[in-house]
């Protein structure tokens, strides 16, 4: 709608109705951003979580590997010690 003064001749200010539609669409498109943001925040707790967990996986699959490789080492020792 063009931009025109109120002189009065017409029976209500048109730019009202258009400011009401306006707050209208600003209402739902800020409603729409935060529910985007709310499952944006909440897809990125869940990544997190997950790579702490593969993370945790990966410390717990080294650790036990360590373990099986020292054992293999001191099954070798222990028959030299016995003869030192």
């Amino acid at each position: 709608m063009a931009a025109e003064a109120y002189d009065g001749r017409r029976s209500s200010p048109p730019p009202l109705a258009e400011l009401a539609e306006c707050c209208r669409e600003l209402d739902e498109g800020h409603h729409a951003w935060a529910a985007h943001r709310k499952e944006a925040a909440w897809r990125l707790k869940r990544v997190e979580l997950q790579l702490e967990s593969e993370r945790a996986c990966r410390r717990r699959e080294a650790a036990e590997e360590f373990e099986a490789k020292m054992r293999a080492l001191w099954k070798g020792w222990i028959p030299i010690l016995l003869f030192v």
